[in-house]
């Protein structure tokens, strides 16, 4: 009986399996984009691109990228992620290998590593624009506001990912520290 029932161990492996997740973010006088690809061990391929509604700068639209899949990645169940992004100036910054000398990038970056905290795993690394070239794609395209491929989940941002999410952190540390009793 003991050969025939399944050990917790096998679950355990396919659910620790790494996700991979493609980022990448685009400016242009028409306006900035963010994208993800989510890729799921089984193979299953997930596709968001978001229109970036306020003013922001190409390393912006780069962050609030990796933000948009970070957070798609944990509502879809991700434990464990692969990163990989095509800018050399976010992947140092989370990587701790540059500093963050922008005010403005250093409060991204510190929602980044509130983000990182949801995970067990997370690694970042910087590969070149060819080998990003479906995360490009769709961040151009959402951009400068053309059609999408289809299958890609759309989304328009109105406000940075620093002014929204931090509030939603400290309502979940609120919920966290109250005494049961």
């Amino acid at each position: 009986m003991a050969d025939w029932t399944p050990s917790n161990k096998e679950e355990e492996k396919v659910v620790d399996q790494p996700w991979t997740l493609y980022t990448d973010g685009a400016w242009g006088q028409s306006g900035a984009g963010a994208a993800a690809v989510l890729i799921a061990p089984s193979g299953l391929m997930l596709k968001y691109a978001a229109r970036l509604e306020f003013k922001a700068t190409n390393n912006i639209a780069e962050y609030e990228g990796l933000i948009l899949g970070l957070n798609k990645a944990k509502v879809s169940g991700a434990k464990t992620l692969l990163i990989k992004i095509d800018s050399q100036v976010v992947a140092g910054q989370v990587e701790k290998e540059y500093l963050a000398h922008n005010p403005e990038l250093a409060r991204y970056l510190a929602v980044v590593r509130g983000l990182e905290r949801r995970f067990k795993g997370f690694t970042l690394q910087y590969i070149p624009r060819a080998e990003n070239y479906e995360a490009d794609e769709l961040a151009k395209a959402a951009a400068n506001n053309t059609s999408l491929p289809e299958g890609t989940f759309y989304q328009i941002v109105g406000a940075p990912a620093t002014e929204s999410l931090p509030k939603a952190f400290r309502s979940i540390l609120l919920t966290e520290c109250e005494d049961w009793r």
